[in-house]
């Protein structure tokens, strides 16, 4: 049950001889694309396209039947509880990726470290509580809203939030299992439930007070649904032997490792993403904060592909593979999204009224910065995935380096666009998303390459 690294299984040149030269690049690229991976590919981006359409009704559903008053109240909510949600995960969710991949067979290994992933997202709760309440009350201060619902949206998002972070710690451990599939078929009957629930209260006023409950059942549906699909996954029985001991004071401090190093990356994504929009809403007009917000509903689309390499392709990586395989499989998709950003873009480009139709006439004229927000979206989601790619093996970037280079990104950017209109914002975006493109792409392969050299032919690590 231990979750220590795993030795090379051969570190010698007569081993690794013996065991002759691998697979050829070419064998290695028909085992990555064969019939069955790409039926399992498609019909996971089927099923999660119907996932996230349902999503995208209930919104729809959210900002016709609402308030203006209260939606926007609704919205401050739904923001401060993704920010508390990445606060209380920082990472841990891809460490328990990164040390469950060599172990991915072992239950009891997996029970022990989603044990200590628990413990150590209790201390993050208890070190965070008070800024993230302090900055609940400092986002949803409205002199329109009571201070006891202030104080109870702020509270509800704190719990919410812990939950979507326990979330996340089961989601990695149900893809390191191979049931994908069975989290997806999770989320398609909590997002269908969450329709049927926005359509039943759209019968009667859907006000703040309703319009938090709606916020808070697919976070609690899916957690329900997560403990029991998990339910039979626990540690070894003997816990308090010197060696069960040793195991978890091992994985703990492995664990703690992982997230002090990608602490900062998240801390800085999840603030840098809000900025271009932050910047809008305060040099702009509410005519530009409303475009912005209208195309990044569209952007919610893309959810489609960030989600399917969540699921597919972080877990690939973070198993034991082949050294060609790993180095194969990240040159893929780098070009695979290379060829869809290219693709998207000319779509966007070329045919912007049929994507901007599902708005409303109201915004039928901003065709000019459609391609940007296709363009800024796909690149995220690019960074987004070789950032789970590298973390998924161990490999983070260092802060020092990330976070610099995308503050000078944003700085160049700011001095050549527009940041009071939606095409500003979202060309700020694309730059800042293009600059940190360049530098995961280049760390991560550095990574990769300077890694794999140095395993015996044959022999998956």
């Amino acid at each position: 049950m231990s979750l220590q690294p795993q030795p090379p299984a051969a570190a010698s040149a007569s081993q690794a001889l013996a065991l002759g030269p691998g697979p050829a690049p070419a064998a290695l690229l028909r085992g990555l694309l064969n019939q069955r991976r790409l039926r399992q590919l498609l019909g996971f981006a089927v099923a999660q396209g119907g996932v996230q359409l349902l999503g995208f009704v209930a919104g729809l559903l959210l900002v016709r039947w609402m308030a203006p008053a209260d939606y926007g109240h609704y919205t401050a909510a739904v923001a401060l509880l993704s920010l508390v949600s990445v606060m209380l995960d920082l990472g841990l969710s891809s460490a328990m990726l990164s040390l469950g991949g060599p172990h991915h067979a072992d239950r009891a290994a997996l029970g022990l470290l989603q044990q200590q992933a628990q413990r150590l997202q209790w201390r993050l709760l208890g070190l965070l509580l008070l800024p993230l309440a302090a900055l609940g009350a400092m986002l949803l201060n409205d002199p329109a809203l009571p201070a006891p619902t202030t104080a109870a949206l702020v509270a509800l998002c704190l719990l919410l939030g812990l939950v979507n972070a326990r979330n996340a710690q089961a989601i990695a451990l149900m893809r390191l299992q191979g049931q994908a599939a069975l989290q997806q078929k999770l989320e398609f009957a909590v997002h269908a439930a969450r329709v049927c629930s926005v359509a039943g209260a759209g019968l009667g006023v859907i006000d703040i007070g309703v319009g938090a409950l709606l916020m808070a059942l697919p976070t609690l549906l899916l957690a329900a649904a997560l403990r029991w699909a998990l339910r039979p996954l626990q540690p070894a029985a003997d816990q308090h032997s010197p060696t069960a001991q040793e195991q978890a004071l091992s994985c703990t401090a492995r664990l703690q490792a992982l997230v002090a190093r990608q602490a900062p990356n998240s801390a800085y994504y999840c603030l840098s993403a809000q900025l271009p929009v932050a910047l809008v809403a305060w040099l702009g007009q509410a005519q530009q904060v409303a475009e912005v917000g209208a195309l990044s509903r569209l952007a919610m689309l893309f959810t489609v592909l960030s989600n399917v390499l969540a699921a597919l392709v972080a877990p690939y990586f973070a198993r034991p593979r082949l050294a060609g395989e790993l180095r194969t499989g990240f040159w893929l998709v780098n070009a695979g999204f290379a060829v869809l950003g290219v693709a998207l873009g000319m779509l966007a480009l070329l045919l912007p009224g049929p994507l901007l139709w599902v708005l409303g006439p109201q915004y039928l004229h901003l065709q000019a910065e459609t391609p940007w927000m296709v363009l800024s979206t796909t690149l995220s989601v690019w960074a987004g995935a070789v950032y789970a790619i590298g973390a998924a093996r161990g490999w983070i970037v260092p802060a020092l380096l990330n976070i610099p280079l995308g503050l000078l990104a944003l700085l160049g950017a700011l001095l050549v666009f527009d940041a009071s209109t939606a095409a500003g914002a979202f060309q700020i975006n694309t730059a800042v998303a293009g600059a940190s493109v360049l530098l995961l792409v280049s760390y991560t392969a550095w990574r990769l390459l300077g890694s794999t050299r140095l395993w015996a032919q044959g022999v998956r690590q």
